[in-house]
């Protein structure tokens, strides 16, 4: 049982940082800008128009923002 539980844990840890690596060629792809309608998958992001900070946790689509409704954002990292 302990054993089982071990490797889950890792592969929970090898599963976050294959996305933290994927979603920062993913910034770099998309020089940081990100728009309503696109695919993410972690970050703070950030509305380009009126600053909301809209966290992400899981892979979402992305909307329009909910203060403002503008389509364009920044993303930044959690703050520890």
């Amino acid at each position: 049982m302990i054993k089982e539980s071990l490797w889950q844990e890792l592969a929970d840890i090898t599963d976050k940082t294959q996305l933290e690596w994927r979603e920062v060629f993913q910034d770099l792809n998309h020089h940081g800008v990100y728009h309503s309608g696109e695919v993410v998958g972690l970050g703070n992001l950030v509305c380009e128009k009126c600053h909301f900070h809209l966290p992400i946790y899981t892979p979402e689509v992305l909307t329009l923002c909910p203060k403002c409704g503008h389509d364009q954002f920044q993303r930044r990292p959690f703050e520890p």
